[in-house]
């Protein structure tokens, strides 16, 4: 069970940081790669169509139904966090949903903490977890991402951000060099088939990739990401380092 929720969080990491690396589209128009008559979708649109997926697409019923419940709901300030402009919407636009799926993620796993299945699939609440507890399964953790906490025990989510970068889409840049490689090559072709044909080939590639992500899912430790004073905590991780400002 936890593994295929897993599974579902990572799909959702790597889809909602690559909608932020590509603006929706905008990026590609502005490189030339699409024509300027596409269509360019604003991170409200982008969330929306992700939210169809799930509500279409996804089978597991609890991991459906958690996610469309926090969504309909607007959960963690989805309703105030998700622009709805196109052209004009700002690199921190487009990270907001990246960051509103990691903060489901966290309190799914809070849920979770909450709750055991017995062996006839019924569900039980448990006593609410302590601070203690808590804190040990917030994701990512003061030792995995240190920078990610400020001492008060607030999330930087600019930090967080860049750690879901690091995590769900290594090396950006790379792989944008390699697209353009690829749309210099194909400029010469009239028909664009040569370009289509290695469009289709990364997405073919890109499902394969969430499949592989899918079938490994190692559960996170994550938590919701409600403030909770950790300071002693920080103070030992910080003990002999420099701490990025």
């Amino acid at each position: 069970f936890g593994s295929v929720k897993c599974g579902m969080h990572k799909m959702l990491h790597v889809v909602s940081v690559g909608l932020a690396e590509h603006r929706g589209g905008l990026n590609l128009v502005e490189s030339g790669m699409l024509e300027n008559n596409r269509t360019i979708y604003s991170p409200s649109d982008a969330a929306d169509t992700i939210n169809a997926y799930v509500k279409y697409f996804v089978r597991q019923k609890q991991c459906r139904d958690d996610f469309l419940y926090s969504y309909s709901n607007c959960e963690y300030r989805l309703c105030h966090r998700l622009s709805k402009l196109k052209d004009n919407a700002s690199p921190a636009d487009w990270k907001q949903f990246a960051l509103w799926v990691w903060e489901f993620h966290n309190g799914n796993t809070l849920q979770l903490l909450n709750q055991t299945t017995n062996s006839f699939g019924e569900v039980r609440e448990l006593q609410t977890p302590t601070k203690e507890e808590q804190t040990k399964n917030m994701w990512p953790s003061v030792k995995n991402c240190l920078e990610c906490w400020e001492h008060s025990g607030e999330w930087n989510e600019d930090a967080v951000f860049e750690y879901l970068e690091k995590t769900y889409w290594d090396g950006p840049n790379a792989n944008y060099d390699k697209l353009m490689t690829f749309k210099e090559l194909y400029a010469e072709d009239g028909t664009g088939g040569g370009f289509v044909l290695f469009m289709l080939s990364g997405a073919i590639i890109l499902t394969y990739v969430v499949w592989r992500l899918i079938q490994g899912a190692s559960v996170h430790h994550t938590q919701d990401p409600v403030p909770l004073l950790i300071s002693t905590e920080l103070d030992g991780a910080v003990s002999g380092k420099k701490r990025r400002v």
